[in-house]
């Protein structure tokens, strides 16, 4: 939720240095332009379209969800899971690992258990897995790089308004009266450009950068704690191999039992954050 009480606090900002410049003259709607609305928006909208697909700016509203809902599982939540499973596996070998498919985190997670049940090489499984780490990993730089795109159209846009606006003036100079007015019109189409460019479409497209990298280091976790599991580790050493992808603030309170956000006996719940083809659809019906 940072991003829309951050969104949300810099527009406030922005509209309350106005506010204390004018005074009681101030008036929002002075800096409403329909028109410039319709070249910065609609203009920045249809040229996105023009480099990637009509799904791809259809899906914009989900894209921009995923800013906001958190990821389903957490760094302790991984390492304590692995934990488990190296004692049931130490107990009673690999095949009571079936029972942890259904409260997987993820089906990345339901995939790599499924494949050390098997009896896969773990030469393979590490192929496999590292592979689809990668291929999400190119799914979300692509949805970041549209936001990134977007940032650098609407700034143009809104030039490309405010010289068609400034042109319509030169045209009718003989009307001085209402030179300085038009003027002013002119340049909200700039103003729109600027704020749709560093209010919205940076920081959502950093926003899901930093998330990207979150997941990639949370599967890059289950990973190894898949490995370590199938060989046989024991719970204390599979605990410090996952650890040691984390920051010491966060291993101490791991280690303090402040990590972990599922409590014992709780549903799993998942929410998809970065969806391919088959969740969008499955999001939607829901």
């Amino acid at each position: 939720m940072s991003i829309v009480f951050g969104v949300i606090g810099a527009f406030l900002a922005v509209m309350g240095g106005v506010w204390i410049a004018e005074g009681s003259h101030f008036n929002i709607w002075a800096y409403w332009d329909e028109a410039a609305f319709v070249i910065v928006v609609v203009g920045t909208l249809f040229c996105t379209m023009a480099m990637y697909s009509t799904m791809d700016l259809l899906m914009l509203p989900i894209y921009f969800l995923q800013t906001i809902l958190p990821l389903p599982y957490k760094e302790g939540d991984i390492v304590d899971s692995f934990q488990r499973m190296a004692d049931k596996v130490k107990g009673a070998g690999i095949p009571s690992l079936t029972s942890e498919i259904p409260s997987a985190y993820d089906d990345y997670m339901r995939r790599g258990i499924k494949l050390v049940i098997s009896g896969t090489d773990s030469h393979a499984i590490k192929e496999i897995m590292h592979s689809e780490i990668e291929k999400t990993n190119k799914r979300h730089k692509q949805k970041i790089g549209i936001f990134n795109e977007m940032a650098g159209i609407a700034p143009t846009m809104g030039m490309i308004g405010t010289i068609l606006a400034l042109v319509i003036v030169l045209g009718n100079l003989e009307d001085t009266s209402k030179l300085g007015s038009s003027i002013a019109v002119a340049l909200i189409a700039t103003l729109y450009g600027a704020a749709a460019a560093n209010l919205a479409c940076v920081p959502m497209a950093k926003k899901l950068d930093l998330k990207n990298d979150k997941e990639v280091l949370l599967k890059e976790m289950i990973l190894e704690g898949l490995l370590s599991v199938q060989a046989g580790e024991s719970s204390f050493l599979v605990g410090q191999r996952l650890k040691a992808h984390v920051s010491e603030g966060l291993r101490s309170r791991i280690e303090g039992g402040k990590g972990t956000s599922k409590k014992k006996g709780e549903k799993h719940i998942e929410i998809a954050t970065y969806m391919n083809a088959i969740d969008q659809e499955k999001a939607m019906a829901f």
